[in-house]
C-alpha cells in the first residue's frame, strides 16, 4: 500500500498533466519574430507603429502571464503582459496594447523580448531588431527647410555640402543603421562647407543638417 505521502504525490502529478503541465518542469520562453514594424522598416518621426511578435514557448509545460518588452533607439519603450497561455512547443503572436510613437531619431537598432522571471534559459528570450529613420525610401529628400546640395555623389575623401545661406548649423552623419558616426558644427560658416568623410567605411548615409529654420537630409553614398 502508498504511503500518503506518495498518494498525494501521484494525485498532484496527475492533476498537472491533465491541465497539460509536466512535474519538475521548467518554463522557457523568447521571441522569435517581429511581425510589425518589418525588419528594416523605415521609421517616421511623429508616426506610430502597431507592433506585434511572435513568441515561442520552449519549454516543457504550457505558460500563462508572459512579461514582453518592445523597444527602439531612445523612443520610449513598450512594456506589457501577454495573459494568454501558450502550450509546450508551441508559439503565438501578440500585438501590443500600446503603439510604438517614434520620437527621437538617434539610434535604429532595438528589441523584443520576454522576461519570464525564473526563465530556464535567458539566452533565447530576446530578438534584436534594425531600422531607418525619417527618410520615405533612401533616393528620397526631406525637406524641412529647404534643399541641400551634397557633391560629390558618390564620395571618397571630402563632401561638400550647400547649405543656400550662412547660418548656423549642426550637421550629423547616419548610417542606414540610424547610428551617428559623425558631427560637425558651423556657427555663421560659408554658404559651401567641406566635410572629412575619409575615415568612414563604404555603405550608404543620411546626411542631416539641422538649423533654427528646422531640418533637412540628403542621402549619399560613400
Amino acid at each position: 500500500m502508498k504511503s500518503p505521502l506518495l498518494s498525494n504525490k501521484l494525485l498532484c502529478t496527475l492533476a498537472l498533466a491533465a491541465f497539460g503541465f509536466t512535474a519538475y518542469s521548467q518554463d522557457d520562453a523568447g521571441v522569435i519574430a517581429v511581425i510589425s514594424p518589418s525588419q528594416a522598416n523605415n521609421l517616421t518621426m511623429g508616426m506610430s507603429y502597431e507592433v506585434t511578435i511572435t513568441i515561442e514557448n520552449f519549454g516543457s509545460a504550457s505558460i500563462q502571464g508572459i512579461p514582453v518588452k518592445f523597444a527602439v533607439g531612445l523612443n520610449s519603450a513598450l512594456d506589457e503582459v501577454y495573459t494568454g497561455t501558450i502550450a509546450a512547443g508551441a508559439t503565438t503572436d501578440y500585438t501590443f496594447t500600446d503603439s510604438l510613437v517614434i520620437t527621437d531619431d538617434f539610434i535604429g537598432n532595438g528589441f523584443a523580448e520576454t522576461n519570464i522571471i525564473g526563465d530556464a534559459n535567458t539566452g533565447n528570450d530576446k530578438l534584436l531588431t534594425t531600422y531607418t529613420y525619417g527618410v520615405a525610401g533612401l533616393n528620397d529628400d526631406r525637406r524641412v527647410s529647404g534643399p541641400i546640395s551634397a557633391y560629390p555623389n558618390p564620395v571618397v575623401d571630402r563632401l561638400s555640402i550647400q547649405l543656400r545661406g550662412s547660418v548656423d548649423v549642426d550637421v550629423n552623419i547616419y548610417n542606414i543603421t540610424g547610428k551617428r558616426v559623425k558631427g560637425f558644427r558651423f556657427i555663421d560658416g560659408a554658404a559651401v562647407q567641406e566635410l572629412d568623410v575619409s575615415d568612414l567605411i563604404s555603405g550608404v548615409y543620411i546626411i542631416q543638417v539641422n538649423s533654427e529654420k528646422g531640418t533637412t537630409t540628403k542621402k549619399f553614398v560613400k
